[in-house]
């Protein structure tokens, strides 16, 4: 079967695009539903996450602070990822 190449070329193109779309999502997961000033100022601290589009994602298994995707990136803020950190620190002593 015969393929077009301007077809593979826009599919390609098409596949690019929605890839780029992706990956500049910004997903922030907290304990709640955050309020669009609140998402303001978290996107003021961080100057790489100007101009993306975000996702606020609610997880209570976090305990609370946040977690920041995006892309390949993971910025963990949160307080389940701090006491995590806490214990192993503890067993490394003992």
């Amino acid at each position: 079967m015969k393929v077009d190449p301007l077809l593979i070329k826009e599919f390609q193109k098409q596949l690019e695009e929605s890839q780029h779309r992706l990956s500049q999502k910004v997903y922030i997961t907290s304990t709640y539903r955050l309020e669009p000033v609140e998402i303001e100022r978290i996107i003021r601290a961080f100057p790489l996450l100007k101009g993306r589009e975000y996702v606020n994602e609610v997880d209570r298994s976090i305990l609370g602070g946040l977690v920041i995707r995006f892309g390949s990136k993971i910025i963990d803020l949160s307080i389940k990822e701090t006491l995590d950190t806490f214990l192993k620190q503890i067993y490394e002593i003992n």
